[in-house]
């Protein structure tokens, strides 16, 4: 990586300066000297070249541009990063602005600076014109901010970043997960099957980009648990309709066979249908005979229907 850096600032700082190094043979400038000595790793070496060098013209932004990039590689990442912040927006060059922040967030997490890290992802999504760059970098900004307050224990604010991430990236599925295991520990019942509604909604679109369905069949029978008991727009058994469609859709596509049927057993299960759950289950364990749970359960069923040998 820092060979790629080097190379391209040395090639910035070559084609910036070389109307001042063209006729420069016979006595190399302080300037000159500073690039050649980078551009051969003589970091230690091009050090004072850069002062002199600032000290003739230190309001360069060229200059100080250069210089952060030797103090990086001297490990001098404070001043580093003093410089490179003064500069950071001296340039018309988009990509350049960029490239200079892109550096800045990368210092800050080598220090572990995380919310200034998130701070920088937030510019570089104010200045790049490209949509899906926007939202990469804004991704990146709440990831990070989400991880901050996830350790802090903040929820309201992890919430918020979660919401964030969930309008920028093309699949939120994980996100969603997460605001619901946080819904479901406050115990907020209207909260836990709004939410379900819209997951439902969402996964529903988004149908194409699920590569495992068991989080989102556990939210559904969840829901339809909490709406046994709670005064909502649906009912169980709406939720039920809901699971029995998608694992049908699925089926096959992202549901294997005997998933399914362990599906449709819990359906049945929940939907007091012990009779319909046994036979389900018998032919379960045609296809799956050394399951244990799946076994006690078989014995369980035929306790409660009087079949028990």
């Amino acid at each position: 990586m820092r060979t790629g850096r080097n190379t391209i600032l040395l090639i910035m700082l070559l084609l910036v300066f070389c109307p001042f190094l063209s006729g420069c043979e016979a006595e190399e400038s302080p300037y000159a000297a500073a690039v050649r000595l980078y551009g051969e790793g003589k970091y230690t070496e091009a050090e004072p070249f850069f002062i002199t060098a600032l000290d003739s013209d230190p309001n360069n932004a060229t200059l100080k541009l250069g210089h952060a990039y030797n103090l990086i590689e001297l490990d001098k990442i404070n001043n580093a990063l003093d410089e490179l912040i003064a500069v950071q927006d001296s340039f018309a060059d988009e990509s350049i602005k960029l490239s200079l922040r892109k550096t800045i967030v990368d210092l800050y997490l080598t220090q572990n600076n995380l919310a200034g890290a998130a701070r920088v992802y937030e510019e570089l999504a104010g200045i790049t014109a490209d949509p899906s760059a926007q939202d990469s970098y804004l991704a990146l900004a709440s990831t990070i901010r989400a991880d901050i307050y996830r350790e802090k224990g903040d929820e309201a604010n992890l919430k918020k970043e979660l919401r964030k991430l969930i309008t920028v990236k093309t699949f939120a599925d994980k996100e969603y997960y997460e605001l619901y295991s946080l819904a479901l520990a406050s115990g907020e019942r209207a909260e836990r099957l709004a939410l379900a509604d819209e997951i439902i909604a969402y996964m529903t679109g988004h149908s194409s980009y699920i590569s495992e369905y068991s989080g989102f069949l556990s939210v559904i029978f969840d829901a339809a648990d909490v709406a046994s008991y709670t005064e909502w727009t649906k009912k169980s058994e709406d939720y039920f309709l809901t699971a029995e469609d998608i694992i049908a859709k699925a089926e096959g596509a992202g549901i294997t066979e005997n998933q399914a049927l362990k599906y449709k057993v819990i359906i049945a299960e929940r939907r007091g249908k012990t009779e319909v759950a046994y036979k389900l289950l018998g032919v379960y364990l045609n296809h799956c005979p050394d399951d244990e749970y799946a076994l006690k359960e078989m014995d369980y069923l035929g306790n409660r229907l009087g079949l028990a040998e």
